[in-house]
């Protein structure tokens, strides 16, 4: 995702597979996904810093993953769930932000442009 390969990043998703993105409502299947990531996630580069994994319910892998998210607005350590089903695919990836409140209010304005186009 950090060079930017939105529709790459977006097949690796299920056909049904879900984006739960902070502070917005899920965004499903691969188009869709797809569509945000080219809309919302331009300019963003993540690093991370630890990861583990864990199998879940019906052959799927839950991987917990910790890291940094930078964009051209803010930069905040960031946790992704990701729940892959037994192909291999995702899901679902829940996003959150470690941030104080301070911060969330400092991130307000970029995110309403996020959320409200």
């Amino acid at each position: 995702m950090n060079e930017g390969q939105f529709r790459d990043t977006a097949h690796l998703f299920a056909l049904k597979g879900i984006l739960a993105p902070p502070f917005l409502p899920q965004i499903k299947g691969q188009r869709a996904i797809a569509d945000y990531m080219e809309k919302t996630a331009g300019g963003i580069s993540m690093t991370v810093f630890s990861q583990t994994s864990q199998r879940f319910r019906n052959s799927r892998l839950q991987v917990d993953v910790q890291g940094r998210v930078k964009t051209r607005c803010f930069e905040t350590d960031t946790a992704w769930t990701f729940l892959l089903n037994p192909d291999g695919n995702i899901a679902l990836l829940q996003i959150k932000l470690h941030v104080s409140l301070k911060k969330l209010n400092q991130l307000y304005p970029y995110l309403y442009q996020v959320a409200c186009g």
